[in-house]
């Protein structure tokens, strides 16, 4: 139940944002979502069957679980550069649009981009767009704090353009 009210509060999230992941990332999105609900319903009745001790039956809906899960991952992903593209697409290379991305989505782009900067001998302005978390689950600005932790680690120094907003010198 736990884990159906997680996914179900991240589809409303996603439902709620559905203009910053454009029309591609919220086929993507709503794909990666039905199938992690499939994932879930597959695990719990893994876990019945476990329990009334049908351990054939119960490796083989784990087993298709699993599957669905790696469909899953396959799906964020597209998402994830859906969005990536639609957010950033004729940008200038100094600005990056991290809206519409979950944190470790985020992450993956921002280390690309700041690994390109900081291979040249320029100190570059990055301008870097997280979002305030108005549309985050429970209005927590995840990517923000991620961000920042990430430029604390990389000794990188960062400061609020605004609510939403760095520019980060690297």
């Amino acid at each position: 139940e736990t884990c159906k009210d997680i996914v179900q509060h991240e589809i409303d999230a996603v439902v709620r944002s559905q203009d910053y992941i454009g029309e591609i990332g919220a086929a993507h999105r709503k794909e990666a979502n039905k199938l992690s609900m499939q994932r879930s319903a597959l695990m719990e009745a893994s876990q019945k069957a476990f329990i009334n001790g049908d351990r054939e039956e119960a490796k083989k809906l784990s087993e298709e679980a699993k599957i669905m899960g790696e469909k899953m991952k396959e799906a964020n992903k597209l998402a994830r550069d859906a969005i990536y593209i639609h957010r950033n697409k004729g940008k200038e290379d100094t600005f990056l649009d991290l809206h519409g991305l979950y944190v470790q989505e985020a992450l993956y782009y921002l280390n690309i981009v700041l690994n390109k900067f900081l291979s040249n001998d320029v100190e570059d302005q990055l301008e870097c767009v997280t979002g305030a978390g108005h549309h985050s689950p429970m209005g927590i600005a995840k990517i923000k704090k991620a961000v920042t932790d990430l430029c604390n680690t990389l000794g990188l120094r960062c400061k609020l353009k605004n609510e939403g907003a760095f520019i980060i010198y690297c």
